[in-house]
């Protein structure tokens, strides 16, 4: 197993993100989701560009892959969820007031794929960044719609 390590430099703030990569082969349809996409690396740096665009939002990454843009949206989340908890409590290290992982409520990014082995993979990924309370997988194929078509859109279950 190889683990990669992606380094991102924004506003002197630097933030590393472990991936592992699946290794394993299929049918060439199968495995799009075992490769870093330089496309996910474009819009990772984006999106550390750009933080605030992801604060108070639920987000969904389709296709995610090897995880690397969900990883990096997980981890502005906690870090804004981090500083809301800082100033709503005016962070005093003497009186023992910490940032715990436990205040931030729900999961606020959902990577999917329709890959067994990506998924898994995508779980370990989240796990290794310990970016779990923020980040969940679950599987999502195209070309499977279940549910029922609302205002145009498929749910599976009613809002």
């Amino acid at each position: 197993d190889i683990i990669y390590s992606k380094d991102n430099m924004i506003s002197e703030q630097m933030m590393t993100f472990l991936i592992q990569q699946v290794t394993d082969r299929q049918s060439a349809q199968e495995d799009v989701g075992f490769v870093m996409w330089p496309s996910a690396v474009a819009l990772s740096s984006w999106l550390l560009a750009n933080k605030s665009i992801l604060y108070n939002k639920q987000i969904l990454e389709l296709g995610a892959g090897c995880g690397l843009t969900g990883l990096v949206a997980s981890r502005i989340v906690h870090e804004y969820h981090k500083s809301l908890f800082q100033e709503s409590h005016n962070h005093d290290e003497k009186k023992g007031q910490c940032y715990d992982i436990k205040h931030v409520q729900g999961k606020h990014v959902i990577l999917t794929d329709f890959n067994q082995k990506v998924l898994f993979n995508l779980d370990r990924n989240i796990n290794l960044n310990e970016l779990n309370h923020v980040a969940e997988t679950t599987q999502l194929d195209f070309y499977v719609q279940q549910g029922t078509n609302y205002d145009g859109g498929w749910i599976t279950k009613p809002i």
